[in-house]
């Protein structure tokens, strides 16, 4: 619970929780939809996306940038669908010399996309994704690097994020993620990006 990004995420959490719980009873549509097949093509959903953010690991290693793609649509509302290529190079000191890791992570998600007439969480969204992620390392001491070692790691990751519509066809919004990498020396982290999408 020390972890920098974990009281503020838990916060977050609650928060949002709360707000559904509140006001689920006077909201003109359902916050919780049922769900039903997509009758229409235009309730597909399908987007595709570009993230940019910030992969914190639990641990020595330091704060790094974290980018990828994602994409999918909705085959039965109100649940999505979809896959995030994501990677992220960080490291941490020691003395006389430096531990470099270099992540990437493909993950298949699934979302619960909320609907309602309650301007922020109509655009917000639950999921989970499942994966792989691929770790490579190397130690670097004075001026020789060296060979990387390479492994592959079972990977789960909850997510919560919003949706807002900046133009048409086009949302952005933050997209917060606990990545849990199942194996030793794999330190899981807290990601907090922006997502902006575009939909077909």
């Amino acid at each position: 619970m020390n972890h920098p990004l974990t009281k503020t995420a838990l916060t977050l959490s609650i928060v949002a929780l709360s707000t559904a719980l509140a006001v689920s009873a006077e909201a003109a549509d359902p916050i919780l939809p049922k769900p039903r097949p997509v009758t229409e093509e235009a309730n597909l959903r399908p987007h595709i996306g570009i993230l940019l953010g910030i992969q914190d690991p639990f641990g020595p290693l330091k704060p790094a940038l974290n980018y990828g793609i994602d994409a999918g649509f909705q085959p039965m509302i109100p649940f999505g669908i979809g896959l995030q290529l994501a990677r992220a190079t960080t490291s941490s000191e020691f003395t006389g010399g430096e531990a470099r890791s270099s992540q990437t992570t493909l993950l298949v998600t699934k979302t619960y996309n909320f609907g309602g007439d309650v301007t922020v969480l109509s655009s917000s969204y639950i999921g989970l994704g499942l994966g792989a992620a691929f770790d490579s390392r190397s130690v670097l001491i004075g001026a020789v690097e060296s060979a990387s070692t390479t492994f592959t790691r079972f990977a789960i990751a909850p997510v919560v994020g919003f949706d807002w519509l900046v133009a048409s066809d086009w949302t952005v919004g933050p997209q917060l993620q606990y990545l849990g990498v199942i194996g030793p020396d794999s330190p899981d982290s807290l990601n907090l990006r922006a997502l902006v999408k575009y939909w077909f």
